[in-house]
């Protein structure tokens, strides 16, 4: 069967001949099972379409709904062509930048960093002043301690001892635990601080011979320490050290020693 017969077959079946092509079919259906056979399957195929379905009404308030949507729709695009077009005139109506402008602004950041730089340094300097101060009282603190524990001297030099030099000051805080970081000897502001040589352990009982005491002086002056300290004072041949008074604290027991080479 060809196209066209097929066509033909269900223009026949759906009634959309014209007469001559509607008998032609009839007699051609009449000696052709074949044909007669197709004709009945179209038929059932599209029996459904002659069933009477039932019908739907559309649901309350659709057309108004419909009708809001679409103005709503069109005020919406209207809104957004108008914003489109203020921001395209405001962005025409500013003005360039001219090379008047870029010097003003360049000279404004080079003022700003004038101003920014010098007080950053200024800054840190005040920090490295708060850090030494920190630590001068941590060394305050362990003065006081070592008096509290010695009635209520604080250490002193012997001239006759071999160790009668005054860097053992701090030397013994260390040892007998007053101070827990040697690093609180050492000012930020006096250059990096550099490891301490082992010499703290159990140092006021050593017993050397001079050239000894020697060696260790020069080792001690490596110690990274940045303040001077009150060793005492001598009253005629006698060498006295610096006594701990509560209600008279105005006494100096520690401070700044400044050095030449010192950094700020």
């Amino acid at each position: 069967m060809t196209e066209k017969d097929r066509e033909q077959l269900l223009g026949y079946v759906l009634g959309a001949l014209e007469p001559e092509e509607h008998a032609a079919v009839e007699a051609r259906l009449a000696v052709d099972e074949a044909l007669r056979a197709e004709a009945a399957k179209l038929r059932s195929s599209l029996a459904p379409l002659d069933e009477d379905l039932p019908g739907y009404d559309p649901p309350a308030g659709l057309a108004g709904r419909t009708c809001r949507l679409v103005a709503w729709t069109a005020r919406k695009e209207a809104m957004q062509r108008r914003r489109e077009t203020g921001v395209a005139e405001w962005a025409s109506s500013q003005p360039s930048w001219t090379l008047t402008d870029a010097a003003v602004a360049a000279g404004v950041l080079v003022a700003m960093s004038l101003l920014f730089f010098p007080a950053l340094v200024r800054s840190g300097q005040n920090a490295a002043v708060a850090r030494c101060q920190d630590n001068l009282r941590q060394v305050g603190v362990g003065y006081s301690r070592y008096a509290q524990m010695n009635a209520g001297l604080f250490p002193s030099v012997t001239p006759s001892s071999n160790l009668a030099f005054a860097g053992l000051s701090p030397a013994r805080l260390l040892d007998q635990g007053y101070l827990d970081n040697p690093k609180v000897l050492r000012c930020s502001s006096g250059g990096e601080v550099r490891t301490l040589p082992p010499v703290y352990a159990k140092i006021i009982e050593i017993e050397m011979p001079d050239g000894e005491v020697r060696r260790l002086v020069a080792r001690l002056v490596e110690i990274p320490d940045s303040y001077a300290y009150n060793v005492g004072y001598r009253s005629g041949e006698e060498y006295k050290g610096c006594r701990k008074i509560e209600k008279r604290c105005r006494q100096g027991i520690a401070g700044d020693a400044p050095r030449c080479h010192a950094r700020g």
